[in-house]
């Protein structure tokens, strides 16, 4: 009702629950819409990252260049269980890491972790990395999982890349600043928004297609926080 009442003729959309209500409302309204580092069947529109690359590219750096052979998936859930959000971002990421996984034939472990809930969450991750010799990585959803997550087991007695290696996703500021430096995937967040402003002008003006999804390319930032096997 906002946007209606100031007369905007598009939106640029950055969410990550309440997705689906959005979208069938401003499809309503009839509003040209673009998401931002979204993927959705629903939305015709789209601007986000190579996840598929990024993911791929860091299977192989832990595996192939480092050595590891147990390797670990700490996913995230932002809303209430159950909630569609991120719903293509999510599912490509841990479909490409079991692709990757099994054609060098590992089987990842998968775990959910909620940073609010620290040690609780932690603690079967810590026992997962206690209970092999086997050097162990885990890769998180996003920058933010991987620090909390390092803060909850550095609490339990573990440390990387003394006792695990440890991976984020997306090169935020807040991860550049953790001791040891944390391997991450950086997305180009610069990129992303230009194309999807420029996408969004395209469709108000009537030159754009009827739908577009766009992926930036993505880069692996190899740091201190795996070690070599």
């Amino acid at each position: 009702d906002d946007l209606v009442s100031f007369q905007v003729s598009g939106v640029l959309c950055l969410l990550f629950v309440g997705v689906e209500a959005v979208e069938k409302e401003l499809a309503r309204r009839k509003l040209p819409r673009v998401w931002i580092d979204h993927y959705d069947a629903r939305s015709l529109h789209s601007v986000g990252s190579d996840d598929a690359s990024g993911i791929t590219a860091l299977v192989a750096h832990l595996v192939d260049e480092r050595g590891y052979r147990r390797l670990a998936y700490v996913e995230t859930l932002l809303g209430r269980e159950g909630d569609r959000f991120c719903t293509r971002t999510q599912g490509l990421r841990s479909q490409t890491m079991l692709r990757e996984a099994g054609q060098r034939g590992l089987k990842p472990e998968f775990f959910r972790f909620t940073p609010a809930r620290f040690e609780l969450e932690a603690a079967p991750i810590a026992e997962w990395i206690r209970a092999s010799r086997s050097p162990s990585a885990l890769i998180c959803f996003n920058d933010d999982v991987a620090a909390s997550l390092a803060h909850s087991l550095h609490r339990l007695g573990f440390e990387y890349p003394r006792d695990y290696a440890l991976t984020g996703y997306s090169d935020g500021p807040e991860i550049r600043y953790l001791t040891p430096s944390v391997t991450t995937v950086r997305q180009d967040v610069v990129a992303m928004g230009r194309q999807a402003a420029e996408l969004l002008v395209d469709l108000v003006e009537g030159r754009g297609p009827q739908r577009k999804e766009i992926l930036t390319p993505v880069n692996l930032v190899v740091r201190e926080s795996v070690g070599k096997v």
